[in-house]
């Protein structure tokens, strides 16, 4: 009687379990490369969205306030605007005003309130623009 070392065996083998855990281990880093990105861009929004309604309401305080805005013989205000505006500019970001005279129409002065932040890649910017009257 010839005994046979081969039996019906109905497991997996070895090479099966490695593929189907490779096959795991690459879906799973996919995923998580996803929901990484993902949480980057909601952060970025979410200071870009910060960043927007902190630059209206520096620029529409300054404009509720027209008369009360002091300027120098060079168009440009004479008080820190931060004290003026009493808004408060959110911690890790730069706020900017600058004035830019119209020639065209030397009754208007536009305010330029840019604000700057670091992203999650980089250095980010936004820039608002309004007119006041002198």
């Amino acid at each position: 009687m010839k005994r046979s070392f081969v039996h019906n065996c109905s497991g997996m083998l070895l090479i099966e379990v490695l593929a189907a855990s490779l096959l795991v281990a690459l879906t799973s880093l996919l995923l998580y490369s996803i929901y990484w990105s993902s949480l980057n861009g909601m952060k970025d929004a979410r200071s870009e969205t910060l960043a927007s309604s902190t630059a209206f309401a520096i620029l529409e305080s300054l404009r509720d306030n027209e008369q009360g805005i002091a300027w120098d013989q060079s168009n440009n205000l004479a008080i820190p605007f931060d004290v003026d505006t009493g808004v408060v500019i959110p911690s890790g970001m730069k706020a900017f005003l600058k004035t830019q005279p119209l020639s065209e129409q030397p009754h208007l002065v536009g305010l330029r309130v840019r604000l700057e932040w670091n992203g999650v890649k980089e250095t980010k910017s936004l820039e608002m623009v309004t007119l006041v009257r002198k």
